[in-house]
């Protein structure tokens, strides 16, 4: 898709740069990516600059000639100038468990067993509020992370998560909350471990007959007082 114009603006989009200038391409559009006869009409589009589209929900401006693409561009900078953004830190979690004692008496899905998943992390939440007071987040990772590998379903960290729906299960970032996952991911760790050298039929035979199974890893012996 051919650029043609490029133009040199002062955005403003980063208060402490006000002056800085960026480059700004108005692309025409030869019909490919075009869905309707409204669209092939406006050929002419210029793509918003990420953070932009994210707050705003939108990818690009339209318009039928070069000049009205730049006019609806600067009313978009505009509009996403005029957005107000809330930050806070957060813990965002994740816990699943089976069988959940929680669940009706008798009810059983497919999954066997006792299973347990657990997971944290440490992030900044964006919160921009539109002059209408719809809200869009967004989640940034925050070092140092909590022992938990990986993210769950749902969750697109930093800007770009384009659903831009409050992740529900969290918890203000304090250095209470933020100790107790810590705990938690420590002691999984290590459980997970201790039952890791028993997976064999043949390691749990050897550590029944040393009688380390009070708890994993204790002997009979080191557990009475």
């Amino acid at each position: 898709m051919a650029k043609v114009k490029q133009t040199k603006m002062q955005l403003g989009l980063d208060p402490s740069k006000p002056r800085l200038e960026t480059v700004v391409y108005t692309n025409y559009d030869n019909g490919a990516r075009a869905r309707s006869s409204f669209d092939r009409e406006k050929r002419f589009y210029i793509k918003l600059p990420q953070i932009m589209a994210d707050a705003l929900g939108q990818d690009e401006v339209r318009g039928k000639t070069q000049e009205e693409a730049m006019k609806l561009f600067e009313e978009a900078i505009e509009k996403f100038k005029a957005l107000k953004t809330e930050k806070s830190k957060v813990i965002l979690y994740d816990i699943s468990v089976y069988p959940n004692p929680r669940e009706v008496v008798g009810f059983r899905s497919s999954g066997i067993g006792l299973k347990v998943s657990v997971w944290a992390g440490l992030y900044e939440e964006t919160v921009t509020i539109s002059g209408s007071g719809g809200k869009r987040y967004s989640y940034e990772k925050i070092e140092p992370a909590l022992p938990y590998d990986g993210e769950p379903s749902g969750l697109s960290s930093g800007w770009g998560w384009r659903d831009a729906k409050r992740f529900e299960r969290q918890v203000p970032l304090t250095e209470a909350n933020e100790s107790f996952f810590r705990w938690v991911g420590d002691n999984m760790s290590k459980l997970i471990a201790a039952l890791a050298e028993i997976e064999s039929p043949s390691n749990l035979i050897e550590a029944v007959n040393a009688g380390r199974l009070l708890p994993l890893g204790v002997s009979k012996t080191e557990a009475q007082p």
